[in-house]
């Protein structure tokens, strides 16, 4: 069975999805940008900024929803700019710091993003009951 999960600190969806559906142990994300969640903008800064900003999301669905870091099994990460994924990474590395498994991750360029974003990030947690 797979069912909707919601996560009201989410910034709303600009387009029809769900941003997290469970099915079995799995809470899969859609693709996350870099929304501000008061604004319901993509912040200034380009993909360093983009990508804090879609991690701080994503911590507060997380206790929402009920999951943890170490539940995370994989991020896939898009970018329209690998020149610059270094800036991507150095937010990663802040957000994983303390872990000791980090999740699989996927990173690939693309040309481009909805709403002009040069980040966007989805997630796959496992997690049972």
């Amino acid at each position: 069975m797979i069912t909707e999960l919601v996560a009201p600190s989410m910034p709303k969806a600009k387009f029809k999805y769900s941003p997290f559906v469970k099915a079995g142990p799995y809470i899969q994300s859609a693709g996350l940008v870099g929304l501000d969640p008061n604004k319901g903008q993509l912040v200034v800064g380009g993909p360093g900024a983009e990508t804090r900003q879609i991690l701080s999301n994503l911590a507060a669905a997380m206790q929402e929803l009920g999951v943890k870091v170490d539940d995370l099994v994989i991020a896939r990460i898009f970018t329209t700019s690998m020149a610059r994924f270094s800036e991507i990474n150095t937010e990663w590395d802040a957000f994983f710091k303390n872990r000791s498994i980090l999740p699989a991750r996927t990173a690939v360029g693309v040309s481009a993003l909805p709403i002009s974003a040069s980040v966007e990030i989805e997630f796959q947690f496992y997690k049972e009951k």
